[in-house]
Parts: C-alpha cells; sequence; structure tokens
C-alpha cells in the first residue's frame, strides 16, 4: 500500500478487501472500501482500490470518480494513472488512456504492466511501431511471454504474417503448452500454406481447448477440418 497512515482498522478493512477482490469477490471488496474511506477519508489507497473494484464491476464512471480523486491528492501515485487509463480505455477514451500511461510510466520507469497496457493502447489507435517498441520494453523488464504475445498480436493486425510467426514460435519456445499460441501460429502456418505445421499445432491447441476461448477454438476446429479435406 501505498499509504501507511492508515488507522489499524482501516489497515485491516483495505486487506480484507484487498483478499475479496482477488478472490472475485468485488462487491464485497467494493463495501470494504467504501467503509475505510468512511471511517479514514484522507486514504488515498482507499480510493484507488474502490476504483479498481468499480473497474471489475463494469462501473467506469464511478472508477474514474475515484481514481480522478486519487490523482488529485497523490499526483505521483503512478498506479492511479495506470488504473484510470483502464477505465479510459472501457469508455473508449483512448487518448485520455494513452496519457495516464505517459504519466504512469514517468513516474515508474521499470513497471513492465504500464508498457504492456500503454502497447494495447497503441496498438487500439494503430500507433503499432510504438506498440511494438513498447512490447520489447516490457521484454527487456523480464516478461518474455507476455512481451513475444503483445507483439504477434500486434504484428498479426498489421497483416505481418511471417513476423507474428515468429513471435508466436518464441512464446512457445518458452511455454510449448501454450494453447493460444499454438493455435494462432496454426492458423497463421495454414494461411501461409504450410499445412503439415499448422495440423501439428492445432491438434496440440485442442489438447487443451478448456482454455481457448470460444470463437478461437471454434476458429481452430474449422481450420483442422479444410485441412484436413485438403489432404
Amino acid at each position: 500500500m501505498k499509504n501507511q497512515q492508515a488507522k489499524p482498522k482501516v489497515f485491516r478493512l483495505l486487506q480484507d478487501g484487498l483478499n475479496k477482490a482477488a478472490r472475485g469477490n468485488f462487491k464485497a471488496a467494493l463495501d470494504k472500501f467504501s467503509k475505510a474511506i468512511e471511517m479514514q477519508p484522507e486514504i488515498v489507497d482507499s480510493y484507488v482500490f474502490r476504483g479498481n473494484a468499480y473497474i471489475d464491476l463494469g462501473e467506469y464512471q464511478r472508477a474514474l470518480a475515484d481514481l480522478d480523486h486519487a490523482i488529485r491528492e497523490s499526483p505521483e501515485y503512478g498506479a492511479a494513472y495506470y488504473n484510470r487509463s483502464i477505465a479510459r480505455m472501457a469508455l473508449k477514451q483512448s487518448e485520455g488512456a494513452l496519457s495516464d500511461l505517459d504519466k504512469a510510466v514517468q513516474l515508474e520507469p521499470d513497471e513492465r504492466g504500464y508498457y504492456l497496457h500503454r502497447s494495447i493502447v497503441h496498438s487500439f489507435r494503430e500507433e503499432y511501431e510504438a506498440a511494438l517498441e513498447d512490447a520489447a520494453r516490457v521484454i527487456e523488464l523480464g516478461d518474455p511471454g507476455a512481451g513475444h504475445n503483445n507483439r504477434a498480436v500486434i504484428f498479426e493486425k498489421k497483416g505481418d504474417l511471417p513476423a507474428a510467426i515468429t513471435e508466436w514460435t518464441k512464446v512457445l519456445e518458452l511455454d510449448p503448452n501454450n494453447a493460444r499460441a499454438n493455435c494462432r501460429r496454426g492458423i497463421l502456418l495454414a494461411t501461409t500454406g504450410n499445412r503439415k505445421s499448422a495440423i501439428e499445432d492445432l491438434n496440440r491447441a485442442l489438447k487443451y481447448k478448456k482454455e481457448l476461448p470460444a470463437p478461437l477454438r471454434e476458429q481452430a476446429e474449422k481450420t483442422l477440418q479444410e485441412l484436413a479435406g485438403t489432404a
């Protein structure tokens, strides 16, 4: 927590709220954070945590209100800008989200999560070179799986299939049973005419099909059927 001056009871409320949020019980977490604010409204963490709970509940305007307050009271709080960027993206305010992430990175330049999310925002805005640079920074900061995953998605959006295949391969070198990476690489290999390798990837992906979102799983199954028909 950023603020350590919380009263013991408030501190316990915040910890309890964080534990409930970690278990997915966001409404109960919200109640704990609100009680903490009632008891000691000057604790900035309470607003950040409640803002996060509102995000998890899809109440983005309320999240913005809490995070705006946190930033007014503590303008050097990097995580508050990061979380506000998530709410802003949910409200399709990509320019504001990007501004928040720029500030978060300025305040905490070694926080890889900020670069990862900024990469996603840049990609959404079709600012692909900036998105790729941020994803590369994620790799430099010690999360190659997430960084290469993001770069693969960006190259797919750009239409650079060979580069995307290369990035998915790097993901699979780190995690050979990654269902999504096997699935995406298999589909791209099928698109580029590498039938044998595509079938291998897609069969491997479907061994873990419960890990795949339904649209991607269905695309993998359809691609396999089409490849079988060309045998």
